[in-house]
């Protein structure tokens, strides 16, 4: 049925194909880019984050079942490898945070101010 896990479903799930806000810095800093080519990246992409979804969703299905807590990260062991997993979680949560602020930077950068081959190169550090 419908829980507190759900809405955690959802909004994972949502934030694994949110990209629209990140496309077109990707799309300008691609070497030979095309709309042909970009179209190939993003299908090989989605392709490979739904297999990754689903197959965390099984794994963890199958290792913790129907009492699993909505927040799976509560439900590792307590000792050297649960830590070692919600340490991972909180590293993968950090690593994403340049994607999303890239976008937010590049919108704030004056007309004209890419390099040579168009593309807008911005740093996040």
């Amino acid at each position: 049925g419908f829980s507190w896990g759900s809405v955690a479903m959802c909004s994972a799930m949502m934030q694994t194909v949110i990209i629209q806000m990140c496309v077109l810095p990707m799309y300008g800093e691609m070497k030979n880019r095309s709309p042909g080519s970009f179209a190939k990246v993003v299908s090989t992409s989605f392709a490979i984050l739904f297999v990754m979804c689903v197959s965390f969703a099984l794994m963890g299905y199958q290792t913790f079942g129907e009492v699993a807590s909505s927040n799976i990260l509560l439900d590792l062991p307590q000792g050297v490898g649960g830590n070692v997993g919600r340490l991972c979680a909180g590293a993968s949560v950090i690593g994403v945070y340049p994607i999303i602020l890239k976008p937010m930077i590049a919108a704030l950068q004056p007309p004209g101010t890419g390099n040579v081959d168009g593309s807008l190169k911005t740093h996040v550090f």
